[in-house]
Protein backbone atom coordinates (compact mmCIF):
# COMPACT_ATOMS: atom_id res chain seq x y z
CA UNK A 1 0.00 0.00 0.00
CA UNK A 2 2.65 2.03 0.17
CA UNK A 3 3.38 2.41 -3.34
CA UNK A 4 -0.12 2.99 -4.07
CA UNK A 5 -0.36 5.61 -1.64
CA UNK A 6 3.02 6.79 -2.92
CA UNK A 7 1.60 6.90 -6.18
CA UNK A 8 -1.50 8.74 -5.16
CA UNK A 9 0.56 11.06 -3.23
CA UNK A 10 2.45 11.64 -6.41
CA UNK A 11 -0.45 12.15 -9.10
CA UNK A 12 -1.79 14.22 -6.47
CA UNK A 13 0.83 16.40 -6.28
CA UNK A 14 1.50 16.14 -10.36
CA UNK A 15 -2.03 17.44 -10.42
CA UNK A 16 -1.49 20.34 -7.86
CA UNK A 17 1.28 21.17 -9.55
CA UNK A 18 0.08 21.38 -13.15
CA UNK A 19 -3.20 23.30 -11.20
CA UNK A 20 -0.83 25.67 -10.07
CA UNK A 21 1.25 26.32 -13.14
CA UNK A 22 -2.24 26.38 -15.34
CA UNK A 23 -3.45 29.05 -12.18
CA UNK A 24 -0.03 30.91 -12.66
CA UNK A 25 -0.34 31.07 -16.69
CA UNK A 26 -3.97 32.06 -16.30
CA UNK A 27 -3.15 34.62 -13.88
CA UNK A 28 -0.29 35.95 -16.15
CA UNK A 29 -2.39 35.94 -18.99
CA UNK A 30 -5.52 37.53 -16.39
CA UNK A 31 -2.83 40.01 -16.04
CA UNK A 32 -1.28 40.74 -19.21
CA UNK A 33 -5.01 41.05 -20.36
CA UNK A 34 -5.44 43.73 -18.13
CA UNK A 35 -2.12 45.61 -18.80
CA UNK A 36 -3.19 45.30 -22.49
CA UNK A 37 -6.80 46.78 -21.52
CA UNK A 38 -5.52 49.56 -19.58
CA UNK A 39 -2.79 50.49 -22.38
CA UNK A 40 -5.71 50.88 -24.83
CA UNK A 41 -7.46 52.61 -22.44
CA UNK A 42 -4.67 55.27 -22.00
CA UNK A 43 -4.00 54.90 -25.72
CA UNK A 44 -7.81 56.06 -26.37
CA UNK A 45 -7.97 58.66 -23.60
CA UNK A 46 -4.64 60.34 -25.06
CA UNK A 47 -6.33 59.71 -28.54
CA UNK A 48 -9.13 61.53 -27.36
CA UNK A 49 -7.49 64.69 -25.66
CA UNK A 50 -5.49 65.26 -28.80
CA UNK A 51 -8.49 64.86 -30.90
CA UNK A 52 -10.13 67.54 -28.34
CA UNK A 53 -6.84 69.51 -28.45
CA UNK A 54 -7.21 69.41 -32.36
CA UNK A 55 -10.91 70.30 -32.52
CA UNK A 56 -10.31 73.13 -29.72
CA UNK A 57 -7.21 74.74 -31.95
CA UNK A 58 -9.65 74.65 -35.30
CA UNK A 59 -12.46 75.87 -33.78
CA UNK A 60 -10.05 79.17 -32.74
CA UNK A 61 -8.73 78.88 -35.94
CA UNK A 62 -11.80 79.22 -37.19
CA UNK A 63 -13.18 82.43 -34.97
CA UNK A 64 -10.17 84.14 -35.17
CA UNK A 65 -10.61 83.79 -39.66
CA UNK A 66 -14.34 84.88 -38.88
CA UNK A 67 -12.74 87.82 -36.71
CA UNK A 68 -10.32 88.88 -39.47
CA UNK A 69 -13.41 88.25 -42.12
CA UNK A 70 -15.11 90.72 -40.44
CA UNK A 71 -12.42 93.60 -39.72
CA UNK A 72 -12.15 93.11 -43.22
CA UNK A 73 -15.43 93.40 -44.04
CA UNK A 74 -15.58 96.63 -41.73
CA UNK A 75 -12.79 98.31 -43.05
CA UNK A 76 -14.00 97.59 -46.60
CA UNK A 77 -17.49 98.80 -45.83
CA UNK A 78 -15.51 102.06 -44.31
CA UNK A 79 -13.54 102.43 -47.22
CA UNK A 80 -17.20 102.41 -49.31
CA UNK A 81 -18.82 105.04 -47.05
CA UNK A 82 -15.72 107.27 -47.15
CA UNK A 83 -15.55 107.00 -51.27
CA UNK A 84 -19.52 107.86 -50.93
CA UNK A 85 -18.87 110.99 -48.81
CA UNK A 86 -16.08 112.28 -50.93
CA UNK A 87 -18.28 112.01 -54.13
CA UNK A 88 -21.17 113.49 -51.97
CA UNK A 89 -19.31 116.48 -51.13
CA UNK A 90 -18.01 116.59 -54.67
CA UNK A 91 -21.95 116.28 -55.49
CA UNK A 92 -22.88 119.25 -53.47
CA UNK A 93 -20.28 121.54 -54.52
CA UNK A 94 -20.73 120.50 -58.23
CA UNK A 95 -24.22 121.54 -57.38
CA UNK A 96 -23.11 124.35 -55.83
CA UNK A 97 -21.61 125.70 -58.77
CA UNK A 98 -24.03 124.53 -61.37
CA UNK A 99 -26.66 126.72 -59.16
CA UNK A 100 -24.32 129.73 -58.82
CA UNK A 101 -23.60 129.58 -62.58
CA UNK A 102 -27.22 129.34 -63.15
CA UNK A 103 -28.14 132.55 -61.06
CA UNK A 104 -24.88 134.33 -63.04
CA UNK A 105 -26.79 133.01 -66.52
CA UNK A 106 -30.23 134.39 -64.85
CA UNK A 107 -28.57 137.76 -63.59
CA UNK A 108 -27.02 138.18 -67.19
CA UNK A 109 -29.99 137.54 -69.06
CA UNK A 110 -32.06 140.33 -66.72
CA UNK A 111 -29.67 143.28 -67.73
CA UNK A 112 -30.73 145.46 -70.73
CA UNK A 113 -28.79 144.39 -73.64
CA UNK A 114 -26.59 146.82 -75.19
CA UNK A 115 -27.31 145.34 -79.07
CA UNK A 116 -29.70 146.81 -80.56
CA UNK A 117 -31.71 145.06 -83.65
CA UNK A 118 -34.13 146.38 -85.98
CA UNK A 119 -37.61 145.33 -83.58
CA UNK A 120 -36.24 147.08 -80.73
CA UNK A 121 -37.75 150.13 -79.58
CA UNK A 122 -35.74 152.86 -77.97
CA UNK A 123 -37.49 155.84 -76.51
CA UNK A 124 -38.19 159.25 -78.40
CA UNK A 125 -36.28 161.53 -75.72
CA UNK A 126 -32.66 159.65 -76.67
CA UNK A 127 -29.36 161.95 -76.14
CA UNK A 128 -26.40 161.69 -77.72
CA UNK A 129 -24.77 161.07 -74.29
CA UNK A 130 -23.27 157.78 -74.24
CA UNK A 131 -23.40 156.89 -70.38
CA UNK A 132 -27.22 157.47 -71.04
CA UNK A 133 -27.45 155.44 -73.81
CA UNK A 134 -25.74 152.43 -72.02
CA UNK A 135 -28.04 152.60 -69.24
CA UNK A 136 -31.69 153.81 -70.86
CA UNK A 137 -34.47 150.77 -70.91
CA UNK A 138 -36.25 149.94 -73.74
CA UNK A 139 -39.94 151.98 -74.07
CA UNK A 140 -41.81 151.06 -71.83
CA UNK A 141 -44.98 148.44 -73.17
CA UNK A 142 -46.97 148.41 -70.45
CA UNK A 143 -47.95 150.70 -67.92
CA UNK A 144 -46.46 149.03 -65.20
CA UNK A 145 -42.95 150.11 -66.50
CA UNK A 146 -42.15 146.18 -68.18
CA UNK A 147 -39.80 146.51 -70.91
CA UNK A 148 -38.97 143.92 -73.21
CA UNK A 149 -35.70 142.05 -72.99
CA UNK A 150 -33.75 140.09 -75.68
CA UNK A 151 -32.31 136.50 -74.70
CA UNK A 152 -28.64 136.46 -74.59
CA UNK A 153 -28.65 132.39 -74.40
CA UNK A 154 -28.16 132.46 -78.15
CA UNK A 155 -26.97 135.53 -80.76
CA UNK A 156 -28.81 135.62 -83.63
CA UNK A 157 -26.44 136.37 -86.21
CA UNK A 158 -29.20 136.86 -89.40
CA UNK A 159 -30.22 139.99 -88.29
CA UNK A 160 -28.06 142.98 -88.55
CA UNK A 161 -27.51 144.58 -85.06
CA UNK A 162 -25.97 148.05 -84.22
CA UNK A 163 -23.83 148.80 -81.36
CA UNK A 164 -24.46 151.27 -79.06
Amino acid sequence: MTKLADDTNEREKRTLDEANVREQRMLEEVHAREQLASSRENSNLELMKELLRERESAALAREQLNHEREEKHQTLASRREETIRQEMRQYAAIEARAAALEEQLRAEQLKPTKLSTGDTFWPVERTTSRTRLDTDPCVSLSSQGVYPVVSQTTANLSRPTFLL
